[in-house]
């Protein structure tokens, strides 16, 4: 794939894309469902393609190049103001199962593809210093993140404010668990099994 990801293979995929924003309406972003199946097939083989480069060379240093954000990306009806359109990229961001989630958590990660999402006000501006350990979710201060796991579970796994760090790693060292869930209900507290101590 690094024999392929040439300036001029980017920017003819770029020219693709291009188009592609004009041939058919776009659906407005949804947090509910990924409208990956409602695009253009020649849209969709591109972006394909594109994620494949981002994965197998592991860097985005191509789509920066070929301006992919403000050619294709920024021009996704993302919402109608500044406010909205950042609310709904960062959603994206925490979208791990959506297809175009990839490339633009790769953008986002990278100091140039982020710069590149600030100017179209997609992200707000930080500093590089701002993401060292910075979970994407805080983004716009959203939430954190193990909230996809139940309320209940989340807010037991805290530390207890009597525990000192020390005895927080001691005890989680020494704790054996089993986990049994058919797979027909979700993940919950009951379904942990710990050694008794």
């Amino acid at each position: 794939m690094k024999e392929v990801a040439s300036p001029e293979f980017y920017m003819a995929i770029m020219k693709s894309l291009e188009y592609s924003i004009t041939d058919y309406k776009h659906h407005d972003y949804d947090y509910a469902w990924d409208n990956w199946h409602l695009r253009d097939i020649a849209e969709r083989g591109c972006l394909m393609i594109l994620g494949q480069c981002v994965r197998e060379t592991g860097s985005v240093d191509g789509l920066v190049k070929a301006r992919f954000v403000d050619r294709w990306l920024a021009k996704e009806p993302w919402g109608v103001d500044d406010s909205e359109r950042q609310a709904n990229f960062v959603e994206l961001l925490n979208k791990r199962h959506y297809r175009l989630h990839s490339i633009c958590e790769a953008l986002f990660y990278n100091s140039a593809g982020r710069k590149h999402l600030e100017n179209a006000k997609l992200v707000p501006v930080l500093q590089d210093q701002d993401l060292d350990g910075v979970d994407v979710r805080m983004v716009n201060g959203e939430s954190t993140a193990g909230e996809e796991f139940e309320e209940e579970l989340f807010v037991e796994s805290r530390r207890p404010r009597d525990q000192t760090v020390e005895e927080e790693h001691l005890r989680r060292r020494h704790r054996e668990a089993m986990v049994l869930n058919d797979g027909t209900t979700p993940l919950g507290r009951g379904d942990i099994f710990e050694r008794p101590r």
